[in-house]
């Protein structure tokens, strides 16, 4: 699928754990309006929020092994149950 790929990390990482994919992708012609992102750990929350508040800018979200949180299921919520122990 040829698109503009956002890769969002969950912790601990920066922007060099996606250098190669993101050569790859940018070989490959990925470019468009409309965003792919990417996420991985706790990324998977920051795609969530993203696919929520800006669905018109985003064709899809792909979260590897990520933790996704819903409408029903907040992101504060998530911190607040992760946090208290």
């Amino acid at each position: 699928m040829v698109g503009t790929y956002v890769p969002v990390d969950g912790s601990f990482r920066g922007a060099w754990c996606w250098y190669k994919v993101a050569n790859k992708l940018k070989s490959e012609g990925h470019n468009r309006k409309k965003v792919i992102l990417v996420g991985h750990g706790l990324g998977g929350i920051s795609v969530s929020v993203a696919m929520g508040k800006y669905p018109e800018n985003i064709s899809v979200a792909v979260c590897i092994t990520a933790t996704v949180v819903s409408e029903t299921e907040p992101h504060q919520i998530f911190f607040k149950m992760y946090f208290s122990h």
